[in-house]
């Protein structure tokens, strides 16, 4: 049987438009997929978008638009991009749609619960960054890549503990194994 391949694009957040880097990925994947597929390749491609971001609650507002209402607007400008770009994905995700946060339960139901723990976070959150960054990032106490300072925030989370399969990952890795 012949190696199936699994290609995905990153799931963009949609609080504003879709751009030349959007498109080079989207095309970038879709070659791809092609070629394998005329090889005679077993390949499925999937898209999307993410919508579940403080990006894009705030692009909402700033619209002065209802969040669900935004986010399909948005989501439905990159499915628009793909259309003009000739690349239809087997699959089109959107993070806030129920197909997904079914798909999200059903994931956590097969978790082991010996392999999660709770801990509470706490850092310095760059909104245009989407990330938390140390006070060594900073430049004279703001983001240097959006020039804002950045937010203390603090929440309860669950972490998965991933280095209990970390020698197993490994010699999946080296043998190629898959399973």
């Amino acid at each position: 049987m012949k190696t199936q391949f699994f290609i995905t694009t990153a799931i963009p957040y949609i609080n504003a438009k879709a751009h030349v880097g959007h498109a080079q990925e989207f095309l970038l994947a879709d070659t791809l997929a092609r070629s394998l597929k005329a090889q005679s390749y077993p390949v499925l491609l999937q898209s999307g978008t993410d919508d579940n971001s403080l990006k894009n609650i705030l692009a909402a507002q700033k619209e002065e638009a209802p969040i669900q209402d935004f986010l399909k607007k948005q989501s439905q400008k990159f499915q628009d991009l793909l259309d003009r770009l000739n690349i239809h994905p087997d699959y089109f995700v959107r993070t806030s749609s129920p197909e997904h946060h079914q798909a999200v339960i059903e994931f956590i139901k097969r978790l082991n619960p010996e392999d999660l723990y709770f801990r509470d976070w706490s850092g310095l959150y760059c909104v245009g960054c989407e990330d938390f960054l140390k006070e060594q990032d900073l430049v004279n106490g703001v983001c240097p890549d959006h020039k804002t300072a950045p937010s203390p925030i603090y929440e309860p989370n669950v972490f998965f503990k991933l280095s209990k399969y970390q020698n197993k990952i490994a010699e999946l890795i080296k043998t190629n194994r898959v399973k």
